[in-house]
Order: C-alpha cells, then sequence, then structure tokens
C-alpha cells in the first residue's frame, strides 16, 4: 500500500528562489508616468514573499549619505510582476524630528515599523503601528533590542511624559568605498502628552532608493539605484 503510494505520489515542484535568477542589480526604468518601475514578470509571485525599498538622502557637496530606512509604500502589481514607486517626498518623523524606521512587519491591515532610539540614555526600539484604515501611525511603545544571543525583548515599554528620546540616524560619507554606516545621535525630544509619530515633508534635496526583494529562504537581492530630485514641490525622477 505504502509503495502504490509512493508510486502514484506526484512531484513536488523545485522551490523557486532568488538563487534560481539573476536579479541582482536589476535595471529600473522611469515610464511615462514617472514612476521607477521594477519589472520581474510573473514568476516573482512563485518566488518573492516581499519586496520593499531601501531610502537614503545624498547630500555631495557635504559629502553624506543618509540612510533613512525600509519601507513597502509601493505599487505592486503581483499579477505582473510590475512594481512601481510611490515617493512622495514624505519620511516618519517624531514630533517633527525627521527618523530612521525600517519595516519590522507587513500585514494587510497594518504594518509594524521599528525606529532606533536612545531613551533616557539607553538603546531601545521605538515601536510604530501605521494603520492602512485610519492611514495614521500610533505609537505601541519602545522595546530594548536584541540581546548578545539573539533574543528579543518580550517587555514593552509605553512612554511616559518626561522621557527624554534621542532619535539615531545612519550615515556614512559618499566618498567612503567602503560604505559602512555609523550610528550618530541626532535630535533629542521631550516626551508630551501630544507626542506623535507621523510623515513629515522632506523638502528640496536627493534621494536614491533601492528596491530590496526577498523569497521565503532569507535571500535578498537588490535593484538598480533611482535618484529623486526633489525641488520647489516637483519631484524628478532618473536611473543610471
Amino acid at each position: 500500500m505504502d509503495y502504490i503510494a509512493l508510486m502514484n505520489y506526484d512531484v513536488l515542484p523545485e522551490l523557486k528562489t532568488l538563487n534560481s535568477v539573476n536579479w541582482e542589480n536589476m535595471p529600473v526604468t522611469v515610464g511615462e508616468d514617472g514612476k521607477a518601475t521594477l519589472t520581474l514578470g510573473s514568476e516573482a509571485m512563485d518566488i518573492l514573499s516581499s519586496i520593499t525599498f531601501e531610502l537614503y538622502y545624498s547630500d555631495p557637496e557635504e559629502d553624506i549619505l543618509l540612510c533613512l530606512g525600509t519601507d513597502n509604500d509601493i505599487i505592486a502589481d503581483w499579477e505582473n510582476g510590475i512594481f512601481k514607486d510611490n515617493f512622495r517626498g514624505v519620511w516618519g518623523s517624531l514630533d517633527g524630528a525627521l527618523c530612521y524606521m525600517e519595516i519590522a512587519y507587513e500585514g494587510d491591515d497594518y504594518n509594524q515599523y521599528s525606529v532606533p532610539i536612545l531613551l533616557n540614555g539607553e538603546k531601545y526600539n521605538l515601536m510604530v503601528i501605521y494603520d492602512f484604515e485610519t492611514e495614521q501611525y500610533y505609537i505601541e511603545g519602545a522595546r530594548k533590542p536584541l540581546d548578545d544571543s539573539g533574543a528579543a525583548d518580550k517587555n514593552l515599554r509605553y512612554l511616559i511624559e518626561g522621557d527624554e528620546i534621542q532619535t539615531i540616524h545612519n550615515a556614512t560619507t559618499i566618498s567612503d568605498n567602503n560604505g559602512e554606516l555609523t550610528a550618530v545621535p541626532i535630535d533629542t525630544i521631550r516626551v508630551s502628552s501630544e507626542t506623535a509619530f507621523e510623515e513629515i515633508e522632506l523638502g528640496d534635496g536627493l534621494f536614491i532608493m533601492m528596491y530590496t526583494m526577498r523569497d521565503s529562504q532569507g535571500n535578498v537581492a537588490y535593484s538598480a539605484a533611482v535618484s529623486f530630485e526633489s525641488l520647489d514641490g516637483e519631484i524628478y525622477t532618473s536611473v543610471e
């Protein structure tokens, strides 16, 4: 009986991963709509578990490259494997102070973001929810970073009035060939009853984006870079 079952059992198809395609440094085009478009084709649905992007602020005159973080605010056509940017010249902030924010969870109803901070001088990650229905951010609280063993902090520490928060940014110099980012405390905020996380305008400047592709096995590939020049309220998109 077992032998017959094995004989009739269909062979499972080979799992498709990023290792089976050559999508590293995948070219990006700018369409007539001005959107930076990554075209992967219908197999993207079978290969990828998620697609997000990394965003950087670049100041060539000051030789500064600032990583703003990651998000999944992308116009996605999974059926055809076509992904377009939705860059609007805005980013997350705490009480108006620009933050580094990294997407930690992608859900159907909400996203969760991790924002590195110093909370009263100690390293924490501020956990922030973006609710798709209300289109607003909500601060959950703060958790300590992973410990030396890689274990996550299960205790959520709620913010209280009077807490001092310093935002942490990851920066490097454009001329640095290694491109290693250094964490630097920037703005100091005193928590009040009105403290909130919300989008702010980035203003004029040069911003660089790369699509980030991930599969279920943890493999990662990055697209070619896209440049957004924001000037007087207009956004000009270009690719190398």
